[in-house]
């Protein structure tokens, strides 16, 4: 909720049902802590899978085909990054299984297949 100017008393976001979804609109400035707060707080609410915590620099893509799941990572940092994996994975580029965490160098690109 707005605390000042005209806007006082009106809401800053705003979440509405459209069709079998949900709509949020977003009408300030957040910060990237706002902003990473309230994306966190959506996808706790419609139960998204946050397996893999976000890392600053790092994409994070989920993706299912065929009844397999991966987990495509891209370093943008020019610096290797640590991401903290939850299960058991084979790194598709590498062939070494990935248990616990994965190193990914400055710039590099991995991808994970999920062991059921």
């Amino acid at each position: 909720t707005y605390e000042s100017h005209y806007y006082i008393g009106k809401p800053a976001v705003t979440v509405n049902q459209y069709e079998k979804g949900q709509v949020y609109y977003v009408g300030c400035d957040l910060n990237e802590t706002a902003l990473a707060s309230l994306i966190k707080g959506i996808a706790q609410d419609i139960s998204v899978d946050m397996a893999i915590p976000s890392v600053e620099g790092v994409d994070i893509v989920k993706k299912e085909k065929g009844g397999k799941t991966f987990i495509v990572m891209m370093n943008h940092n020019n610096n290797p990054e640590w991401v903290a994996v939850t299960g058991e994975y084979n790194n598709v580029m590498t062939g070494e299984a990935v248990k616990n965490n994965i190193c990914i160098e400055a710039y590099g690109v991995v991808i994970l297949l999920a062991i059921s």
